[in-house]
């Protein structure tokens, strides 16, 4: 079974979701309402497609049941089954020092952040509003308290206290950033299925600022996308001077763990390159392509589709998942 990668990667550019889409008759439906998805402010490359917010588009059918298995299964109550998605940036879980380590404490953000989207998305796919409220409840545990000094979503810490920049450099070299653009994800979704002004508030907030906040530590970049739409509500000068210095500097400065997918990789028989973490790969390789979007230049796009068709070639198992 061939799985496209390029597909996927188009859907992550273009945005229409057709996982969930369910096609009704129109005679049954009524005439539906005209409704404008285009967003306020364009890049310089517009994509082939606008993206849908989360719930323009309902599941049915065998899709739906699997929708609804996960709203009565772990996704709707992951806090109940395991202690850290009770932690995962709640006010209280307030990590400094060595507790910003994912094995020290952290974890409750990055798995949080994934948890987050997940149901925010199938909350609003399903248009179900006790999932609804219990992920604007978890995510304004953050938007309440954010402030215009954080450290993108860590909102505890002082980004102009060069100890607080110093530990979330020696944690992973900024794993916690990282982490970070999974709840930014979460973020996005949310607003883009509910229009609530104080999440677009704080995702501004959060990427404004500090124009290296997009660069300045090397496992940052799951964040570029939720600043890139973050901008595209918003036309933020901080943000777009962000997105300038992460896309448009040639050569840009960019330590090695960043500069390292930013070229397509070399395709040829024999070539090999280094092993590495799937995860750390999708979120280290997809995210060039916002490149691509944000400047024109198709190189960025080249290396998302290279380092992808590079994953299906040599570490995709027979049944889907890479390794």
């Amino acid at each position: 079974m061939k799985h496209d990668h390029r597909m996927l990667l188009g859907v992550a550019l273009g945005g229409i979701a057709i996982a969930f889409a369910s096609i009704a008759d129109a005679s049954e439906m009524g005439v539906p309402e005209r409704a404008n998805y285009a967003r306020p402010f364009e890049p310089p490359t517009r994509p082939a497609f606008l993206p849908l917010p989360p719930g323009a588009v309902e599941p049915a059918g065998w899709l739906r049941d699997w929708c609804l298995a996960a709203r009565d299964g772990f996704t709707g109550h992951m806090d109940e089954y395991d202690d850290e998605f009770k932690r995962a940036w709640a006010a209280d879980h307030k990590m400094t020092g060595e507790g910003l380590f994912w094995y020290k404490g952290g974890w409750p953000y990055e798995g949080g952040g994934y948890w987050f989207d997940g149901l925010v998305r199938l909350g609003y796919a399903l248009h179900d509003e006790a999932l609804i409220a219990q992920s604007k409840r978890r995510l304004y545990a953050v938007a309440d308290n954010m402030n215009t000094n954080g450290l993108l979503f860590l909102w505890w810490l002082d980004r102009s206290n060069p100890g607080d920049r110093k530990a979330v450099t020696a944690a992973l070299e900024g794993w916690p950033l990282w982490a970070c653009g999974l709840l930014g994800r979460a973020m996005t979704g949310f607003y883009a299925g509910s229009g609530d002004k104080h999440i677009l508030d704080e995702l501004e907030k959060a990427y404004s600022g500090d124009p290296d906040c997009l660069r300045w530590i090397t496992g940052n970049m799951s964040n570029p996308w939720p600043a890139f739409d973050t901008y595209s509500w918003t036309g933020s000068h901080d943000i777009a001077e962000a997105l300038n210095a992460m896309f448009k500097k040639e050569g840009g400065g960019l330590l090695p763990g960043l500069s390292r997918y930013r070229n397509a990789p070399d395709l040829k028989a024999g070539a090999t390159v280094d092993n590495a973490h799937v995860v750390e790969f999708i979120e280290s390789t997809t995210p060039w392509a916002v490149g691509y979007l944000w400047t024109g230049d198709g190189r960025y796009l080249r290396a998302a589709f290279g380092w992808h068709d590079l994953l299906e070639r040599v570490a995709m198992q027979p049944y889907g998942v890479p390794v």
